[in-house]
C-alpha cells in the first residue's frame, strides 16, 4: 500500500526513509522491500542468474544498481506472454 501511495505523489523508489540513504548495497531484508519480492521468488531470481548478488563472509549484498537493473529488466505488461 506505501509504494503504490509512494507512486502515485510521484516519489521515487529509492531507498531514502529507511535509513540507506548513501549506502550502496542492500541486505537481504532490504533488499525484498526494495524489490517487493517474496523470499521464495527473491532466491529463485538469484538462483537463475537474474539477479546478482555479492558475498561479505556470510552476509549477503545486493548492490543498488543491480537492483535496480534488475527492476529495469522485468517485462512490460506489452511484453509480458503468460506461460
Amino acid at each position: 500500500m506505501k509504494i503504490e501511495q509512494d507512486l502515485e505523489q510521484g516519489r521515487s523508489r529509492k531507498p531514502t526513509a529507511t535509513g540507506i540513504e548513501g549506502r550502496g548495497a542492500l541486505s537481504t531484508e532490504e533488499a525484498l522491500r526494495y524489490l517487493n519480492l517474496g523470499r521464495t521468488k527473491f532466491y529463485d531470481e538469484i538462483a537463475s542468474g537474474r539477479l546478482r548478488v555479492r558475498k561479505a563472509g556470510r552476509k549477503t549484498l545486493i548492490l543498488i544498481d543491480d537492483a535496480d537493473e534488475y527492476l529495469r529488466a522485468l517485462p512490460t505488461i506489452r511484453d509480458y506472454e503468460p506461460a
